[in-house]
């Protein structure tokens, strides 16, 4: 009849009530909680999209710029660390207008990537930031040829930490 979620450090259980006369009949169903999003709703858009901001108007850009499905966090990652490249190196038209680009697996936000124009620093923002740091470039078939050399050509090879979750990297300039 009515149900409670109890979650625990690697799963959930949903306890089904059933009431018979004066007995309560108990059903648990166990599930993995790898689908499930930190606010205890499944989440059911496995996929990952790069959105972008404008610069100009500061409107969120609806449609992605990408979408990746099948692969996990650290395969996300390392094309999101190709994307921050090529953002930043302004290598691709698609970041035309653009202030920050952003990581999403369905509705979550995993990395956020803003870039100031006035003093060219680039910060990223992630809940993942230290894989995202260690992670290797990863370009897809589309999306050739690797940017981490050009990138640290501008950019100091060494991060800032601005908070536990955001890395900030200064330009040469």
């Amino acid at each position: 009849m009515g149900g409670l979620l109890l979650y625990g450090m690697d799963q959930c259980i949903h306890v089904y009530n059933t009431f018979y006369g004066s007995r309560i009949q108990i059903k648990c169903a166990l599930y993995k909680t790898e689908n499930v999003n930190r606010m205890g709703n499944f989440q059911t858009d496995l996929n990952w999209y790069v959105y972008r901001r404008a610069q100009s108007t500061d409107e969120w850009i609806k449609k992605p710029l990408h979408h990746w499905g099948d692969i996990q966090l650290d395969e996300a990652l390392a094309r999101f660390k190709h994307e921050v490249y090529t953002f930043v190196l302004e290598k691709h038209m698609s970041y035309e207008d653009t202030k920050t680009i952003y990581l999403y697996q369905g509705s979550e936000r995993i990395a956020k990537a803003f870039l100031n124009k006035e003093t060219k620093q680039l910060e990223i923002r992630s809940s993942s930031i230290r894989e995202w740091l260690t992670c290797t470039e990863n370009v897809s078939q589309k999306r050739m040829p690797p940017y981490k050399d050009s990138f640290f050509k501008l950019y100091l090879d060494k991060h800032t930490w601005i908070d536990p979750q955001t890395v900030a990297f200064a330009s040469k300039e």
